[in-house]
């Protein structure tokens, strides 16, 4: 990377370390990722994780009971994914990671909506009484 110094920014590229000789790949996803993408994919990357939580934060606070343990184990468990790549490249586990990811963004969606949908509900006033005119009958 000492040879081309704006790879720390941009990075090699995508599989890049395959055909650089120097190895087969990082043993950490971090590495991995500041190799071939630079610093600017490792923000991305970061950036992801944060905009993942701070949309799952105002769902877990909406959600009932049940709902609520499902994101807050979805949160916890995507945390720990994001430790455990630090010590380990978990090349198999993404399409996994993702495909859960999609579902629970998904459930949180729905979970916003319905609350949006209650709160107008609470918020419609309701129509006014009909007062009932009394006709005089026609002679």
């Amino acid at each position: 990377m000492l040879e081309w110094p704006y790879s720390y920014l941009v990075g090699y590229g995508w599989n890049a370390h395959e055909y650089s000789g120097i190895w087969k790949s990082a043993h950490n996803v971090y590495l991995d990722i500041w190799y071939e993408l630079g610093m600017i994919g490792m923000l991305m990357f970061f950036w992801l994780l944060y905009s993942l939580i701070t949309r799952l934060l105002p769902a877990i606070r909406l959600a009932n009971t049940d709902d609520r343990r499902v994101l807050i184990g979805y949160t916890f468990g995507m945390l720990a994914v994001y430790v455990a790549i630090s010590f380990v490249l978990l090349p198999t586990a993404w399409p996994y990671v993702w495909a859960i990811t999609g579902i629970v963004m998904g459930y949180q969606s729905s979970i916003q909506a319905d609350a949006v949908d209650q709160e107008s509900r609470d918020r419609r006033v309701p129509p006014a009484p009909v007062i009932a005119t009394h006709r005089r009958p026609s002679r």
